[in-house]
């Protein structure tokens, strides 16, 4: 804060954290209410006035919402209890660290980056599972944060090609955000793999507020789209 301070204009929080949660959670930016909330779930809620998180547990963001009965489901349990609930899951500041080592998103500035990690949701998938098949509708994209998969054509026929394997900081079944076409090929992981799951609902929601993400993923497919087209030519 010391530092800070000499940089920017900043509220007097001499009170200690609860006055800078206090500041955080009146917000307007959901995105920065949400970091708060998850922060508070983690290290506990000493020192803040818990009448700041009730009002979040109407909010009209489900998000929100559902982290603020978090942390006040979690007041309930000891130290030890509440490092057992949170340890299980992976937590946004991480989402943030893996999403900007992942191509597609690299340009997103922090803000934009914790509006994508609130709505994903890690999946663990063991080695040797389907996690899509062609030809079956979709709505969801995937982002790799750990372990390998197979992309595979013709799954299940006489023609079955393996088309490329993709590994961490790569992601796939981004069409589906924009189209609503069937997948075009299968995809099976090779080791246990590690996913951030985005579906179509949520980040239609993320993108009204900031729409530089769906910016920066259409820049990123077209680039794929145009390098593509001079393989194809040679040009």
């Amino acid at each position: 804060m010391a530092i800070g301070t000499k940089n920017f204009d900043l509220p007097n929080y001499s009170s200690g954290e609860g006055s800078v949660f206090g500041h955080l959670l009146t917000m307007e930016d959901w995105v920065t209410v949400l970091l708060s909330l998850n922060l508070l779930a983690r290290e506990g809620t000493d020192g803040l006035d818990t009448g700041l998180i009730e009002p979040h547990l109407e909010s009209d963001n489900d998000h929100v919402r559902w982290m603020a009965q978090c942390v006040i489901d979690l007041e309930h349990c000891d130290i030890h209890e509440r490092e057992e609930v949170m340890a299980a899951e992976i937590s946004i500041s991480d989402k943030i660290l893996h999403l900007k080592g992942i191509h597609i998103f690299e340009g997103l500035s922090v803000s934009e980056l914790a509006a994508v990690a609130s709505v994903t949701a890690e999946a663990i998938y063991p080695p040797g599972e389907m996690v899509i098949r062609e030809g079956e509708p979709g709505e969801t994209m995937y982002l790799i944060i750990r372990g390998e998969v197979a992309v595979i054509k013709g799954h299940g026929t006489d023609t079955t090609v393996e088309l490329d394997r993709i590994g961490a900081g790569d992601y796939f079944g981004e069409m589906a955000l924009f189209e609503g076409d069937v997948r075009s090929a299968s995809i099976r992981t090779v080791e246990q793999t590690n996913l951030l799951v985005l579906h179509k609902q949520e980040f239609s929601e993320i993108v009204r507020e900031y729409p530089q993400i769906a910016l920066q993923i259409c820049k990123v497919l077209s680039q794929r789209l145009r390098e593509l087209h001079q393989k194809i030519t040679g040009a």
